[in-house]
């Protein structure tokens, strides 16, 4: 039995057809209620960009600088951000110019794959894509749609059956690691791969423009920081703590890994039916993907388990899925592409109702929460005085500071800088909170008793509804004080779902003079 034979020329037009309208609907949908879909870390882009736009350069609260983030995506953000007339605009703009990215992604692989890929493997390998970039939403406004696009086009140069531009492969490279640094580990194999495939003296090009591109990034970030490295990738490096072979790869690494070794395995077995431009393309790829899932585990210590870690190592699954898709159809006569295509439109299309409708996630299965984000923000918005108090946050920052006027200081340090990290150090944080004029602590309300310990800080339950905060530097984890939270200055509780810091009841209390007064911190207490 044979199927009906299609070309993939058109199966390609047919499947980037469906990609492209339904994932502008799903970008359309986000845009409506961007806090049920949109990451946290996503939205520091937006305020840093907002904040460089006014003119009081790259902060995200007005009180210190920082270079907390990947810097190609944060200038496209910034230009954005000065045609933008609000956030909420600004936000709009923002999808969609990452949903026209991922578009552009998708078709440039496309055109890589469809000389060597029948119908069957072109729908299948659109079906993988889909249900892994789309429905969640994500990633929207974080790096990663930048990223994988300069990803894609360095997979096309390499899988292509034509000589290697060198000196626009060296643009692309360098572009790739602005957009996103550990790209690092897939270009170094990429120059790697080609010097020992095609021995050309011209690949010493290649090498100096992306050189130049990212010595310019580094070099000021050394004269303005103090460091190479941002401080957002500087707080997850294990070298500060000493702290190694401790990372987590996390679900979405495990997956990416194991799509990085199954496409090599394939590859190997499947030798002589692929070009071997493909397979060197696939294998620089998946080596990137395997070096960067060794540096997570041996050289980080932090929250490195999210998605835009290892889009790379979903884009290895997605060719492995197509290319066994393209073997059960010569095999048995299926055609798998249509099938897998179909069932991942049905899959997204429940995964994106149940977000847009209820606002469920991985972390909140039953969506038990509701709009929990918007309500939180609106409530604080309404109660607190809109004098720009500033906002001492546990955990999501990037939601306060997106849903409120308010200045948000990020306890996790992420959005802090080098500098800063050290004179927390020197004096304390209850030194610096001191400094503001006037500010509120949100975080968790715990009972009596009860203990939350994460890289950054302490909570301590204590009678009568008082708390002790323990701050520690985020960087290095060195004690950085203690301060009471009394209960007659709390101005807000709220009943909060468990995927974010210590869960249950969070609160808002203003802080005071007698607030932020030291006091002595739990005796052998170490920073967990």
């Amino acid at each position: 039995m044979t199927l009906p034979t299609r070309s993939p020329q058109l199966a390609m037009s047919r499947y980037f057809g469906i990609y492209a309208l339904l994932s502008f609907a799903c970008a359309l949908l986000t845009a409506v209620r961007p806090l049920h879909f949109l990451s946290d870390d996503g939205l520091f882009y937006l305020i840093i960009a907002q904040y460089i736009a006014a003119g009081q350069g790259s902060t995200f609260n007005g009180l210190f600088p920082t270079n907390g983030y990947h810097p190609l995506w944060e200038c496209i953000a910034t230009l954005l951000a000065f045609i933008s007339r609000s956030r909420a605009s600004l936000l709009a703009y923002g999808i969609f110019v990452q949903w026209a990215m991922s578009v552009a992604t998708l078709w440039v692989v496309l055109k890589a794959l469809r000389s060597s890929f029948t119908p069957a493997a072109l729908g299948a390998f659109c079906a993988v894509m889909f249900v892994l970039f789309v429905p969640f939403g994500n990633l929207f406004w974080s790096e990663a749609p930048l990223s994988m696009l300069f990803v894609a086009l360095v997979f096309y140069m390499v899988a292509a059956e034509k000589p290697i531009p060198y000196a626009v492969l060296g643009l692309v490279l360098g572009l790739a690691f602005l957009a996103r640094l550990d790209n690092v580990f897939y270009i170094g194999i990429v120059v790697v791969a080609l010097f020992w495939r095609d021995r050309n003296p011209r690949l010493a090009l290649t090498c100096l423009i992306c050189a130049v591109l990212a010595g310019i990034y580094l070099t000021t970030n050394w004269f303005s920081y103090g460091e190479l490295m941002p401080i957002s990738g500087a707080i997850k490096s294990a070298a500060y703590r000493h702290r190694y072979f401790a990372g987590h790869l996390g679900t979405n690494g495990l997956l990416g890994l194991f799509g990085a070794l199954a496409l090599i395995a394939i590859n190997v077995v499947q030798r002589s039916s692929r070009s071997s431009n493909y397979r060197l393309a696939c294998f620089t790829l998946c080596g990137g993907v395997l070096a960067h899932a060794a540096y997570v585990w041996a050289l980080t210590y932090g929250d490195t388990t999210w998605v835009w870690y290892y889009v790379q190592g979903y884009f290895c699954l997605a060719l492995a899925v197509a290319q066994s898709a393209d073997w059960l159809q010569k095999r048995y006569a299926i055609d798998f592409g249509r099938v897998a295509f179909a069932g991942s439109l049905a899959v997204s299309a429940a995964i994106v109702a149940a977000k847009f409708l209820l606002n469920w996630s991985w972390h909140d299965p039953k969506a038990v929460a509701g709009s929990w984000r918007a309500e939180w923000t609106n409530e604080i918005q309404r109660t607190l005085p809109d004098d720009h108090s500033v906002l001492v946050v546990v955990d999501q920052p990037g939601f306060f500071a997106y849903g409120t006027t308010h200045p948000v200081f990020a306890l996790d340090g992420l959005t802090m800088n080098h500098k800063f990290e050290q004179a927390l150090a020197v004096s304390g944080m209850p030194a610096q909170l001191q400094t503001l004029k006037s500010s509120y602590y949100v975080g968790p309300m715990l009972p009596a008793g009860a203990e939350l310990h994460v890289h950054f800080i302490g909570l301590y339950g204590r009678a009568d509804g008082q708390q002790i905060v323990q701050f520690f530097t985020p960087l290095r984890g060195i004690e950085a004080g203690c301060i009471n939270i009394d209960p007659s200055t709390l101005v807000l509780a709220r009943r909060m779902p468990e995927m974010i810091a210590g869960g249950g009841t969070w609160g808002v209390w203003k802080l005071t003079p007698e607030t932020l007064r030291p006091v002595p911190c739990p005796a052998g207490r170490v920073n967990g």
